[in-house]
């Protein structure tokens, strides 16, 4: 039997390849890169499923800039001001997909009624009330080609509830954690040189140069630059940190962990961290404060024993908080502008009130998948178009407004039946720090869906993640 990674090695390795992608000049050294690395992992792991999976992980948060894009549509807009143009894209996450959907199929003699619970296919008939909806859309081959993105997201999680039923390996859980870790790490870091460079630093790696060519600077305060990692918006980067931020701090807690591991874990929670005050996300850093109030409370019921020296590591990630004070304040002062008639909070209503309007007119199926800024644009209610038209700052309304109520409430039942199957168990499941930790990021991702627009392949992904940590523990 081959030796395989360490959970800490595999960590280091993770960490470093994504620093490596920081080198990369293009998009063909990028996909090489990948397979390069399935190469790796196979030869290192001794297991084809567990290297396509890894380098899947690896892959989930670059996707529309780092993409092949093989088409191009124009749709026709009323306002001749405003030309909405959409791509066909395929990303690096979504060859690694078909690669292990194929390696699944492969295993003839496995049958998926012995890894599924019957409220999983809840998930399936989500994605034929959006197939539906992109087939009765205006413009149901740009609808479909997004549709696809959707599928390839659930995919991924049908496909890492066969990869845990199939090796039964705790080991495989916790290098899955691991790699999201490394993500945290690099991500944070990312961030912090950004800000201090007050721009990009990659050629090619970071989503949000295609879109902002000078970085993104918030609207209230023209001088304070956000950073944004590779995501294409800050917003998008403190989602993805936040969500997984409870992760990494439960491991902290968790017992007969090696000591490199514990400051590693501690390293990717300091970084990230820090990421997440250079985001200016104020709403990040509110549900990021509230974890901390929830985790004090879990403390104290569940008796955790905090595995690393509390004073001495906290001094660590306070001291360079303290640098960053007086950004968090001007940033908490400028609060007052979101209420103006271009700020943040005004928007998100006008944009919440376009997408009540669609579901009215549309209630069953929707406008259509990835239609809601061209038909925004040509039958808006408010004079949002002309200020930000955007996508909407709440997930579900994302998901009512472009795939209807039918597509929503599958959602939102998927969900709660995960949830209350979690609870029920809670008392017989042994990885206590990974069961409060997943429920913690699972309610941030709600939470955050209120007020952010994450239907993004890029979230959906960590979310789905999330649930494939909950049932199976």
């Amino acid at each position: 039997m081959k030796k395989s990674f360490s959970v800490f090695n595999l960590g280091i390795f993770s960490f470093c390849f994504l620093l490596f992608l920081l080198l990369v000049p293009n998009l063909k050294i990028y996909f090489l890169a990948f397979f390069i690395l399935v190469l790796v992992f196979r030869l290192l792991e001794g297991d084809f499923l567990k290297a396509v999976w890894f380098s899947l992980l690896l892959s989930l948060p670059f996707q529309v800039g780092k993409a092949i894009r093989t088409s191009t549509f124009y749709i026709p807009i009323v306002d001749k001001y405003l030309i909405k143009e959409t791509f066909f894209y395929i990303t690096m996450a979504n060859f690694l997909t078909v690669l292990l959907l194929w390696l699944f199929l492969r295993k003839k003699s496995l049958s998926f009624k012995l890894f599924f619970r019957w409220w999983e296919f809840s998930l399936l008939i989500f994605l034929f009330f959006s197939l539906v909806s992109s087939v009765f859309s205006v413009y149901p081959l740009v609808s479909f080609l997004f549709f696809l993105q959707i599928s390839g997201v659930v995919l991924i999680y049908f496909l890492g509830r066969g990869v845990f039923f199939i090796k039964k390996d705790q080991l495989l859980v916790n290098k899955t954690k691991v790699i999201l870790f490394s993500h945290l790490y690099f991500e944070g870091f990312l961030a912090l040189v950004q800000y201090f460079k007050k721009g990009f630093v990659a050629k090619f790696i970071e989503e949000a140069q295609y879109q902002y060519y000078f970085g993104h600077f918030a609207v209230e305060e023209k001088a304070m630059f956000r950073s944004s990692g590779t995501m294409a918006h800050p917003n998008t980067l403190a989602s993805f940190l936040v969500i997984l931020l409870p992760l990494v701090f439960g491991e902290m807690f968790k017992k007969r962990q090696s000591k490199n591991y514990l400051l590693f874990c501690f390293g990717s929670f300091v970084f990230a961290a820090l990421g997440l005050v250079t985001t200016l996300s104020r709403g990040a850093w509110l549900v990021f404060f509230i974890d901390f109030f929830i985790f004090y409370l879990i403390l104290r019921k569940e008796n955790f024993e905090f595995k690393i020296n509390l004073p001495g590591h906290l001094r660590l990630l306070f001291l360079p908080l303290v640098l960053f004070l007086p950004l968090v304040f001007k940033r908490i002062l400028s609060l007052s502008q979101a209420f103006s008639q271009k700020g943040s909070v005004l928007v998100r209503l006008d944009l919440a009130k376009e997408a009540l309007f669609f579901i009215k007119t549309s209630p069953l199926l929707g406008i259509g998948p990835g239609l809601f800024i061209p038909m925004l644009i040509e039958r808006h209610t408010t004079n949002i178009i002309y200020i930000f038209p955007s996508l909407i700052h709440n997930t579900f309304l994302h998901i009512g407004a472009e795939m209807g109520l039918g597509s929503f409430l599958f959602y939102i039942f998927f969900s709660i039946q995960l949830l209350r199957r979690s609870w029920l168990r809670r008392n017989k499941v042994k990885n206590l720090s990974l069961f409060w930790g997943s429920l913690i990021a699972f309610f941030n991702f709600f939470i955050l869906s209120l007020g952010y627009p994450l239907f993004k392949p890029e979230i959906q992904s960590v979310f789905f993640l999330l649930c494939l940590f909950l049932i199976n523990l």
